[in-house]
């Protein structure tokens, strides 16, 4: 089970409300078997990306999470899960807004797929 390391409570004053669109939601099939077999919702995952609620990010990356927010640049986060104590690290990647002001998917799957 993925450790919370909370990032959306700075500076929000719910960090339960979503802080962006996510568009379409699609993963890998890696990315879902890696849930399946750690016993991780998919809808866990993405409920916390959506209030910016990563694992594993370092600085540079959660500043520029914070900074896509008003940029409409990508959004990234990081989970790790273990699995038959073999730490897994997911990645999920919210695209850019585009020329119609909206972000058109989320992406959920393995950071060695990226």
């Amino acid at each position: 089970m993925p450790t919370t390391h909370c990032l959306a409570g700075r500076n929000r004053p719910n960090p339960t409300i979503p802080s962006f669109e996510l568009g379409q939601l699609v993963a890998t099939p890696a990315g879902l078997a890696v849930l399946l077999d750690a016993g991780v919702s998919p809808l866990e995952i993405m409920s916390r990306h959506a209030v910016l609620d990563s694992d594993d990010l370092d600085v540079a990356d959660v500043r520029a999470n914070v900074e896509a927010l008003s940029s409409g640049a990508r959004l990234i986060s990081a989970y790790t899960v273990r699995i038959n104590s073999e730490d897994v690290r997911l990645l999920v990647i919210t695209e850019a807004v585009g020329p119609d002001g909206h972000r058109a998917s989320t992406c959920l799957l393995r950071s060695d797929e990226y």
